[in-house]
């Protein structure tokens, strides 16, 4: 409500003008629901926005909402695996002593849901099919998202089809996809091709930055090895298919020259009012060191991958959705009378534990979780001031694994305090793997407070959980080489005589070249 009594979304006060009114409409497309994100019709010009809120995750990995069977519309294919980077050189006009030679991003990897639907010659695209009663559900009780519609052929033919995917909660490094197909109207053949796919372009970069290495068949599925151009970080998916009815062919995909791709081409018999059901379970491993070649890493993971995808699809669901039954039975919150704000909540909450719960001390939390691109999947010291007491108050154990990560990239950050001329440790405004990414001189060097971060994120987990242990064997450490950070960056005044932190940017980042910025 302005001054004036008039509602407005936002005022904006310029001196020596009247004040301006600027009034904008807010259009809710998603249903209220206390447990559930729900669209009810595909909502194109959102198709982005949609792609982010239906994201899922289980912290070693992540995926977008984004169309399985292709979508010529605006879209943004991404799957992530935490800690998986790519990395090129900085170049500037003009280098300066501490300026980093090198930034790293998480790199959208291998399309492991990589869909096509044949029928009547035409291919599933919902941006130019005719479809309808479509409905994307995000079911935050059992962590499972679930999309259906009706598909109208040219011809007339109508097929009923749901889509519903997971990533395990139980097995991190499973992924489980399930098609599910009924004739509405005829009976006839339809052709699926189910792929794993390295060649999604990284929309930074405005190209494709992996390479496929190792292709293999299996009797139920197919295997493939990709590699990063530039970090060598390589990933092993393998891929187990099963269905209601057995297929009418099967054979592999033809990919032509195209190496970052694999996978199976079948056709089925659809009948009228019988359903058919396909499912796909995918194990993924992840291999970071440069000396392992892809085909060491595939004959070493391929036992440990194939034993992920010795079960089912239904069994691992039931796994899956037993472990957030559990979460919500502690951590639910209810806000009686304002259904929305519960759904908020609800969601907050969801997507927290979903990008991250302490599997790895070698993980971090990027700016924007594993949903996109923004922001490189890199981890600001938002972590240990934000997010941090999240986990503190609901799971010490992943909190202490939060801290052991800096205690983890320690020589990392002693290193960037030589860099700069300094002693101790100088946690970097932005990492993947605990060395500077930050591409921007006055925030990687200006911005000292991440380190006061990290120490403040010592002390509030120590001070909440008694955790002496953790004090003494990896906290007394960060907190001394942070000591000597901050002892050898300040000064002296020649004026006043007090010790201050000069020439610094705010924790705001709106002020720059400030002094002492607490």
């Amino acid at each position: 409500m302005s001054k004036t009594g008039i509602p407005c979304s936002f005022i904006l006060n310029r001196p020596l003008s009247p004040t301006i009114i600027v009034k904008t409409k807010t259009t809710r497309y998603l249903e209220v629901h206390p447990w559930s994100i729900v669209e009810k019709g595909f909502h194109p010009s959102r198709s982005r926005a949609s792609e982010s809120i239906f994201s899922l995750a289980n912290e070693f990995m992540g995926v977008r909402g984004f169309f399985e069977e292709g979508y010529s519309g605006e879209s943004m294919i991404g799957c992530y695996f935490n800690a998986v980077f790519d990395e090129h050189p900085i170049i500037y006009a003009c280098k300066l002593k501490g300026f980093p030679d090198r930034t790293h991003f998480m790199v959208s990897a291998v399309n492991w849901l990589h869909t096509r639907l044949t029928l009547d010659g035409e291919t599933l695209d919902l941006h130019v099919s005719k479809v309808s009663e479509f409905v994307r559900t995000l079911d935050l009780r059992t962590g499972v998202l679930t999309r259906s519609f009706v598909w109208e052929t040219g011809k007339g033919r109508q097929v009923k089809v749901c889509f519903t995917r997971f990533l395990s909660m139980v097995e991190p490094g499973l992924g489980a996809q399930r098609i599910e197909l009924e004739a509405l109207n005829f009976t006839g053949k339809i052709s699926v091709s189910l792929a794993l796919d390295f060649s999604p372009v990284q929309h930074s970069e405005g190209r494709c930055l992996w390479s496929g290495r190792c292709r293999e068949n299996t009797a139920d599925g197919c295997a493939i090895v990709g590699e990063t151009s530039q970090s060598g970080h390589k990933i092993l998916s393998m891929m187990k298919v099963g269905s209601s009815a057995e297929p009418a062919t099967s054979r592999a995909l033809d990919a032509g020259a195209d190496d970052r791709i694999a996978g199976i081409m079948q056709q089925y018999n659809l009948r009228k009012g019988v359903g058919l059901r396909i499912d796909r379970l995918v194990a993924h491993r992840v291999e970071r060191r440069r000396g392992i070649t892809p085909e060491k890493f595939l004959k070493a993971e391929r036992k440990s991958a194939t034993r992920l995808l010795a079960t089912t699809f239904d069994r691992e669901r039931e796994r899956h959705a037993g472990y957030w039954a559990e979460y919500w039975k502690d951590f639910d919150i209810r806000i009686e009378g304002d259904p929305a704000y519960e759904q908020g909540t609800r969601y907050c909450l969801f997507q927290l534990r979903s990008t991250y719960h302490g599997v790895d001390s070698g993980l971090n939390i990027g700016a924007k979780g594993l949903t996109g691109e923004q922001y490189g999947g890199l981890a600001f010291w938002d972590t240990e001031t934000y997010c941090l007491p999240f986990y503190l108050f609901t799971d010490p154990s992943a909190a202490r694994n939060l801290l052991l990560f800096r205690y983890h990239t320690l020589e990392q950050a002693k290193e960037r305090a030589i860099q700069v001329g300094l002693v101790g440790a100088r946690y970097p405004m932005t990492t993947i793997d605990g060395t500077e990414a930050c591409v921007v001189w006055n925030h990687g060097d200006l911005e000292i407070h991440v380190p006061a971060a990290v120490a403040y994120g010592v002390w509030h987990y120590v001070r909440v959980t008694g955790d002496e242990e953790f004090l003494f064997r990896f906290g007394v450490e960060m907190l001394v080489e942070i000591s000597r950070f901050y002892a050898s960056h300040g000064n002296w005044s020649p004026k006043t005589g007090e010790f201050g932190l000069w020439a610094v940017m705010g924790a705001d980042e709106f002020h720059m070249m400030i002094h002492n910025n607490a």
